[in-house]
């Protein structure tokens, strides 16, 4: 099964609703760019994960909390957006430090647009990790 990766919002985010695009590779190799940023003492895309992929999200993506479930978390943009960012520039940097990292700068570069999207409208986000 594919591990599908998007910013999700709190609230409705012109234009995207309440969340972001997919984004496939990032979903595909996340946990091998938060190694790399660990390793260079960058900023993780996994701190901003708001529920551990082992509580699947109903078919609408919430989380009932008459289920069990717990709530998912959420994140203020500004400090997401700084995070995208150096992970950005350093595959700008260094496009051959990972695989796909042209696709990840692609997309990485999209998250960061939702997010700033996110800022104004004051809206929270985090990362969803769904199989």
């Amino acid at each position: 099964m594919a591990t599908t990766f998007y910013v999700a919002f709190d609230k409705p985010v012109p234009p995207y609703g309440t969340r972001g695009g997919e984004c496939p590779a990032l979903a595909a190799e996340h946990a091998a760019l938060d190694r790399l940023a660990n390793a260079h003492g960058l900023p993780t895309l996994d701190r901003f994960v708001g529920m551990a992929p082992a509580a699947p999200a109903t078919a609408t993506g919430e989380y009932p909390a008459d289920r069990g479930r717990p709530l998912p978390r959420w994140y203020d943009p500004a400090a997401g957006r700084t995070a995208v960012q150096a992970l950005a520039q350093f595959l700008r940097d260094n496009p051959a430090a990972i695989s796909r990292s042209a696709a990840m700068l692609a997309e990485l570069e999209q998250v960061e647009r939702e997010l700033a999207a996110a800022e104004q409208c004051q809206a929270k986000f985090h990362v969803r990790l769904l199989d």
